[in-house]
């Protein structure tokens, strides 16, 4: 089993039961979730952020950076074993034992780890800016749904097809324009390459966010911090989707990325169809 473990989850001991129970199981840590370990003061966040996995060294797999992963093919085949960062994940062993002498007062690891918490901390902030934007978002996307579909999102119903199909669109369109706002993306892919690309699933994953904020009543008045946090959630849901699921306290965020499956599936479902 391969998951991906959001930050919270870091130093939930369930972590530890998950990887004692098995060599074969592994956490998979994405840069959002090193971010926040870091972030703050970092010399009192990284040591209980990373204690649990720090016991099980090599049952941790190191993603690449989001930046990069953007820009990554969509082709079907390698595409979990490219998402996988080899040199941060076989040097993870290092890393446990750099931050056991940091602990124990190298003054050399521990600059190096508050500078890059200083890194962590600014890179959250931009996330910040672009985060404000959500309620504004939301409001346009309430105007392209009709009065029924709006009933059924709020009621939490099951999607109809034509609702699925209109999220799937709307998903598109996003992933199109964070591919020409990101220096990384090479644009959109072959159709059928389209589902298997970070953009797509983080915009699908956006998307069903938004249906849900929209099904409490919009973002007014939600605090920045916290819509910026909605949106680090999101990059856990759509990584989590190439991997074997998601290790998270947050019942929303599993909401969020169960949805963001099924919705994946239908897009599959359509393309295959449209090929027959």
């Amino acid at each position: 089993m391969r998951k991906i473990i959001d930050s919270s989850y870091l130093q939930s001991p369930a972590l530890r039961d998950y990887l004692s129970a098995s060599k074969d199981n592994f956490a998979v840590l994405t840069d959002y979730a090193a971010m926040e370990a870091y972030k703050g003061d970092t010399l009192k966040s990284i040591y209980p952020s990373m204690a649990i996995v720090s016991e099980f060294p090599r049952q941790v797999l190191i993603l690449k950076p989001t930046s990069k992963i953007v820009g990554l093919s969509g082709r079907e085949k390698g595409l979990q074993r490219r998402l996988i960062d080899q040199h941060q994940t076989s040097g993870f062993p290092k890393f446990c034992a750099d931050l056991l002498a940091a602990r124990s007062g190298n003054k050399v690891i521990e600059k190096s780890l508050v500078r890059m918490g200083k890194d962590a901390s600014e890179h959250l902030e931009e996330v910040m800016s672009g985060a404000a934007k959500l309620p504004e978002a939301i409001d346009g996307l309430v105007k392209d749904f009709t009065r029924q579909e709006l009933d059924v999102i709020r009621k939490g119903a099951p999607f109809t097809h034509e609702l699925a199909n209109k999220i799937v669109k709307q998903a598109m369109t996003a992933a199109a324009l964070f591919g020409v706002d990101h220096p990384q993306s090479r644009g959109l892919p072959p159709l059928d390459e389209l589902p298997n690309t970070f953009l797509l699933r983080f915009a699908l994953s956006g998307m069903v966010y938004l249906v849900h904020r929209i099904g409490f009543g919009g973002a007014s008045g939600v605090k920045q911090e916290k819509l910026r946090n909605d949106v680090v959630d999101l990059s856990f849901s759509a990584y989590a989707t190439y991997f074997d699921g998601l290790m998270t306290s947050d019942k929303k965020l599993i909401s969020i990325y169960e949805l963001t499956v099924t919705l994946l599936d239908y897009f599959k479902r359509s393309l295959a169809e449209e090929d027959c």
